[in-house]
């Protein structure tokens, strides 16, 4: 996976500070997709692949237990949008959560593509 930030799940304290330095201190358009299994890393897969070239300010993080950086995803502009069934979410460079992905959204790559279209 291209351009793909994935978060430990053994070390919430190590996942919180990749994340946040991601968030905060990178000039990146995120795109963040919650949970694990076989259709979430085709998710992750297919949202790696619009990320762009390696100079592009896109990105993707794939934070496979949510709940190492729930707290930090709720105090982002727009993070309280973010319900508990979030497939993903798509943040700015200003630190705003732009799109959240619904599990009821298709996840084609016309969707992820609007998603970080949303962060510009």
């Amino acid at each position: 996976m291209w351009k793909t930030l994935i978060l430990p799940t053994d070390e919430k304290k190590l996942a919180r500070k990749l994340f946040v330095e991601f968030v905060r201190d990178e000039p990146y358009a995120l795109l963040v997709v919650f949970g694990k299994g076989e259709e979430t890393e085709a998710l992750v897969r297919r949202a790696s692949k619009l990320a762009g070239k390696k100079n592009d300010p896109r990105y993707v993080i794939w934070a496979r237990k949510r709940d190492h950086i729930a707290e930090d995803i709720a105090a982002l502009k727009g993070g309280d949008q973010v319900g508990d069934t979030a497939l993903g979410i798509a943040i700015s460079m200003a630190d705003k959560v732009c799109d959240v992905i619904k599990e009821t959204d298709d996840t084609d790559f016309s969707r992820l593509f609007d998603a970080f279209a949303s962060t510009e």
